[in-house]
């Protein structure tokens, strides 16, 4: 009877344990919805460059809760000045624990109120406009349709960050070749990368 009744206690405390950290697991919120919710303070600035490793988000909780934040491909960062380009955000790549240096993760994982500053992959929306610099600010809105799809398909297909910045450029810009390879180091056979990944999608 009495390992039992241990046996019955100790499934008890499982059930218990199992119960609090169910509750005190969080789920998942929009990194947009949790700006726009004022749960995060948000600072956002280019790299300098228009294509992968080119937006720096510092974000610090406005909540004594742990923030578990995602982000979907196609987030649109806008350009606050309006001279330089606006982004599409692909993926958090991970937290910046150097200058040139990020831990890797896929999400946002807040739980201090400490500054955070995560490195964000992101393509550039608007050809003719200027890279963004590391003074150029951004607000952030909700993911653009085609260019989430855009970079869902060629993530999916392997193409590459310069495949999927051509395709951006291409379908948004209406651009030949030409006016594509005069401004963007891109080969012809990623140029025909580009256009093979809209013509499937669209």
């Amino acid at each position: 009877m009495k390992s039992s009744y241990t046996l019955a206690a100790g499934l008890c405390a499982l059930l218990v344990i199992g119960v609090t950290l169910a509750a005190s697991a969080q789920e998942p919120i929009p990194l947009d919805q949790a700006i726009k919710d004022g749960k995060v303070k948000a600072e956002i600035s280019g790299t300098g460059g228009s294509t992968g490793d080119s937006i720096i988000l510092t974000v610090q909780r406005q909540t004594p809760d742990t923030l578990v934040l995602t982000m979907a491909a196609g987030t649109v960062f806008k350009n606050v000045g309006g001279n330089a380009q606006n982004m599409a955000g692909a993926a958090i790549k991970g937290e910046r624990v150097g200058d040139k240096k990020y831990r890797r993760s896929a999400t946002i994982v807040l739980e201090d109120s400490a500054r955070h500053t995560y490195i964000i992959e992101a393509y550039c929306l608007d050809f003719h406009k200027a890279n963004p610099s590391t003074t150029d600010a951004f607000t952030i809105a909700p993911a653009d349709a085609m260019a989430q799809r855009i970079i869902a398909a060629g993530k999916q297909s392997g193409g590459g960050i310069k495949v999927i910045q051509s395709a951006l450029w291409i379908y948004r810009d209406k651009l030949t070749d030409r006016e594509l390879k005069s401004r963007f180091p891109v080969t012809d056979e990623e140029v025909a990368a580009a256009r093979a990944l809209l013509k499937q999608i669209q």
